[in-house]
């Protein structure tokens, strides 16, 4: 079972980092301490392509992937789990880059890697069909395989994707600028990473206790960062879609074919919810839930609710 955010190496006062260093985000913290805390009994690892990924695979029923977004990691469903399993098969995996599985193997986050990854794993793990829903990064992942695989998605669930053309989120713009991208591989201080999980919620009051810690300790595993700014250097190729690769990626919305629900919080600052009008322009068999004085992660600020939705459209037959 995972450890309280206010035990474990929460509570270590001596040795490298020191808390004013892990308050500064300078050095790491090593794999093993992070597993320790962040892993549980259902936490299992797979080498796929020379990346050893966390994932969790829990309840019982046919089986739910939840893929997570930018600077994530798989805790960001709990709540959705809780409710899930009772249901579904859920497997939710920390994303390479991010969480306990840290940097892919050959530093490769490009659509069409991470497209072929994703698919590795599903086979490794002998999953044919399934329901697929994502955040974000994993709401464009999810859109992306279901358009490339519409024979193994049944239903598909975004939670505000990554999609159409915008600027990029003022946080991606500056962390990968010249010269904090050489920093920020090696300091990655506590005020940053609670400033962006408070941009993500659309009530503050919302987060959970340790919420911030947790979000900032992951990143403090060996190699996070460096992937974090490797992602971020990669903004405009996810941002702007159709305006560096024409109808490479967003075009693939239209031959989306299985029954998709896209939910939306709109008090989101990253993504624009305005980008719910190309949706509904774009993709046949589409359902949409609007979230007032939500933000980006409506799993983790709404659980009940968006998960009672997710729910009612996945069971629906």
């Amino acid at each position: 079972m995972e450890r309280s955010p206010s035990t474990a190496l929460a509570t270590r006062s001596s040795g490298w980092p020191t808390q004013l260093g892990r308050f500064l985000g300078v050095g790491t913290i090593p794999r093993e301490e992070l597993e320790a805390k962040y892993a549980n009994e259902h936490s299992r690892f797979i080498e796929i392509d020379g990346t050893r990924v966390h994932y969790r695979i829990e309840g019982k029923g046919p089986p739910l992937i939840l893929l997570h977004g930018v600077m994530a990691h798989l805790q960001t469903w709990d709540g959705w789990v809780a409710r899930m399993s009772e249901h579904f098969t859920v497997m939710r995996l920390d994303v390479p880059g991010f969480g306990l599985t840290g940097p892919a193997a050959n530093r490769n986050y490009t659509p069409e890697y991470s497209l072929q990854f994703f698919d590795q794993m599903r086979a490794a793990l002998g999953i044919e069909r399934f329901c697929l829903a994502g955040n974000s990064l994993g709401g464009f992942l999810g859109w992306y395989y279901a358009a490339h695989h519409p024979e193994r998605v049944e239903r598909l669930i975004l939670l505000d994707p990554l999609s159409y053309t915008q600027t990029a989120p003022m946080i991606m713009r500056f962390a990968a600028s010249v010269p904090t991208r050489w920093i920020a591989p090696h300091c990655a201080p506590r005020p940053f990473i609670d400033d962006s999980v408070r941009q993500v919620y659309g009530d503050r009051s919302r987060i959970a206790p340790g919420t911030a810690e947790r979000y900032h300790e992951l990143l403090l595993r060996e190699g996070n960062r460096q992937a974090m700014i490797d992602y971020f250097l990669r903004a405009e190729e996810y941002f702007a879609v159709e305006r560096t690769a024409p109808g490479t990626y967003t075009a693939k919305l239209k031959e989306l074919r299985c029954p998709t629900l896209l939910m939306w919080g709109e008090q989101d600052r990253w993504i624009w919810p305005s980008h719910v009008d190309s949706f509904r322009r774009d993709v046949p068999n589409l359902e949409v839930k609007l979230y007032p004085g939500v933000g980006h992660v409506p799993m983790e600020e709404i659980p009940d609710q968006s998960a009672a939705d997710a729910l009612e459209f996945l069971l629906r037959r």
